[in-house]
């Protein structure tokens, strides 16, 4: 658990020094002392969930940043209909009946690239 400590107090520092604030300055908008602060970030204390909540919320960054934990995986997407429609205009021919005009054909090819 010693290793647990001192890897959250490190992350803890270079949150804080990153942000360029003085432990003085974090403590004391954290509502902690600023000792107790400074053995937090050399692992000496384990500090309540509150208050890395609040120091987090201080130093703007994500509790789980500080926790060292990886953020959840990004949900896979199904595809949207757009790419369907895209996927479709490329592989598939064009009805015979249809008549194009190049003009419009034109635009829509250029909005297709800008999208």
């Amino acid at each position: 658990m010693h290793g647990d400590l001192a890897a959250f107090g490190e992350r803890l520092r270079q949150a804080r020094q990153q942000r360029h604030q003085t432990q003085a300055v974090v403590a004391g908008l954290s509502d902690i002392t600023t000792d107790y602060l400074y053995q937090i970030e050399r692992g000496k204390k384990l500090p309540t969930l509150p208050v890395v909540v609040q120091l987090a919320r201080v130093l703007r960054v994500p509790v789980a940043d500080l926790l060292g934990e990886a953020p959840p995986a990004a949900p896979t997407l199904p595809p949207i209909e757009a790419g369907a429609a895209i996927h479709r205009a490329l592989t598939q021919p064009l009805p015979t009946t249809t008549e194009l005009d190049v003009t419009d054909l034109y635009d829509q090819v250029h909005a297709a690239w800008r999208t």
